[in-house]
């Protein structure tokens, strides 16, 4: 309830992407408890269009509730990898989002629990092709600080 009123389904699965991208592990786990039919849903309209409740928490590497949500998917008969390999209108998966901000550890738990390594985006990258990617930005990055500082 928000204000003494019903939320709808769209002010519920919201809350679940907010709680879930913040890493609010109780706000996700309440959001659940009340309608875990949530966990399929996915934001249709917003500038993340397709992104599910894993791809928000796979942007900012909250890996505990990563594995809450992929456990109560699997509880629901939402295999993990069917949350985990699920492409948004860009074609990234929550892996492929977890790995373009670095969430290594995040990343590495989401390959134990069988994310597809092999899925492209629309781009035709995979997650370890992001990695690959974002390994070489970040040394240029630690380069340019090095030069800048002498």
């Amino acid at each position: 309830m928000l204000d003494g009123r019903r939320l709808t389904i769209n002010e519920r699965a919201a809350k679940l992407f907010t709680s879930a991208g913040c890493g609010d592990y109780a706000a996700v786990q309440e959001v659940l408890e009340q309608d875990k039919d949530l966990l399929r849903e996915v934001d249709h309209d917003g500038l993340f269009a397709g992104w599910n409740c894993l791809h928000w928490c796979a942007q900012q590497g909250h890996v505990e509730v990563a594995k809450l949500l992929m456990d109560e998917a699997e509880v629901l008969g939402i295999e993990s990898p069917t949350l985990v390999d699920m492409q948004d209108k860009e074609g990234d998966t929550p892996l492929h989002i977890a790995v373009s901000w670095g969430h290594a550890e995040l990343a590495r738990m989401m390959i134990s629990r069988n994310a597809d390594v092999k899925i492209r985006n629309d781009k035709r990258k995979t997650a370890l092709d992001l990695a690959t990617e974002g390994a070489g930005f970040r040394k240029q990055l630690k380069e340019f600080a090095r030069i800048s500082s002498a």
